[in-house]
């Protein structure tokens, strides 16, 4: 059974602003273009930023799903590995380094200090994420190890239902083979994850232990708006801010997506009406899933969300083709936070 969430808007471009509430292939030689307009678009996310806004730059159509409804993401292409937790739920895991499903429990988590729980690295790298054996420094062939998953603690008030172990059983081109279970559960569940290399990643809810349908297909969105987790790596294991919630964009560098920011200090920075594809093409361009990221938006005490339109976002597109991009507000026209509101143009 899958659950579906994914509700589709294609969105023609007739009026100024839209509104939406909703392996890297090889380069190609690119073909100078007519520049077309300057265009503009608001995702809602809600004030809660209970919603992920997936955007395809080229059609200006975006897809919405709740930012909840997971627990784990798989990579969804035959070379693919990787094994992302909700960042949007706060969730951290911690590897238990045991091979032995059944020996980790209740007693392992107390034994566990809460700083070893980590969470991903939002760049997306393999060796940034929590569930890969490269994170915790050990050799590849150690990906079976038992973890135990920190769904997150404002969704999961129940110690019962938020903490649960996890195991890579094994995986291939095809799929991903995985056992899961709480804490307190004697007989696992064992489940056959399929790549059926449709979208970027299939999500996982582990409390129905349910494939659910989240995301437009993987060539049809150059960018996410969610709620995730950035890591300040300057900040001790034990600091209470070196885990922050925090709202952007991240890019699908799993199909190809690349992007840079360009910010009014660094020495390549041009203003945005100035900046145009001979510009774009001598830049290098990055692959991290946070490129983006969120500090297009400051916050001030006294005034609230603050957006700084000088600085700017070039992408490339799953297409391939070259963009440029600011954000102009974080809020929508009642002061409501959680609208980002930007434009955007081809280059």
């Amino acid at each position: 059974m899958k659950l579906r969430y994914l509700h589709h808007f294609f969105c023609i471009f007739l009026v100024p602003i839209l509104y939406l509430t909703s392996c890297l292939p090889e380069d190609r030689p690119y073909k100078l273009l007519p520049t077309p307009d300057v265009q503009e678009a608001r995702v809602v996310m809600g004030t809660n930023y209970d919603k992920r806004i997936y955007f395809d730059l080229e059609t200006v159509s975006g897809f919405t799903a709740p930012t909840d409804a997971y627990d784990l993401a798989f990579e969804n292409t035959p070379e693919g590995n990787r094994i992302l937790l909700n960042g949007a739920n706060f969730m951290k895991a911690f590897n238990t380094q045991e091979i032995e499903f059944d020996k980790v429990n209740f007693q392992t988590l107390r034994q566990t200090p809460d700083s070893l729980f980590c969470a991903d690295y939002p760049n997306g790298f393999p060796d940034s994420l929590v569930l890969s054996p490269t994170f915790w420094r050990l050799p590849k062939e150690k990906f079976n190890t038992v973890y135990i998953l920190d769904r997150g603690r404002q969704k999961f008030k129940d110690e019962t239902e938020r903490f649960y172990k996890f195991q890579l059983l094994s995986y291939d081109k095809n799929r991903y083979v995985i056992k899961f279970g709480k804490l307190t559960e004697t007989t696992p569940t064992t489940k056959v994850i399929l790549k059926d290399k449709q979208t970027a990643l299939r999500y996982l809810d582990l409390s129905t232990a349910e494939i659910v349908e989240l995301e437009p297909a993987h060539k049809k969105w150059d960018i996410v708006f969610t709620r995730y987790t950035h890591v300040y790596k300057d900040q001790p294991l034990s600091s209470a801010i070196r885990y922050y919630s925090v709202t952007g964009g991240l890019i699908n560098n799993f199909q190809g997506v690349k992007a840079q920011r360009l910010f009014p200090k660094s020495p390549e920075y041009i203003p945005f009406d100035s900046l145009n594809i001979e510009h774009t093409l001598a830049l290098p361009l990055k692959d991290a899933l946070d490129t983006i990221g969120f500090d297009w938006k400051d916050y001030d005490f006294e005034k609230g969300f603050i957006t700084d339109p000088k600085r700017l976002y070039i992408i490339k597109t799953v297409e391939g083709n070259y963009y440029k991009l600011r954000f102009l507000d974080f809020l929508d026209e009642k002061g409501n936070k959680g609208s980002p509101y930007f434009e955007f143009q081809q280059l």
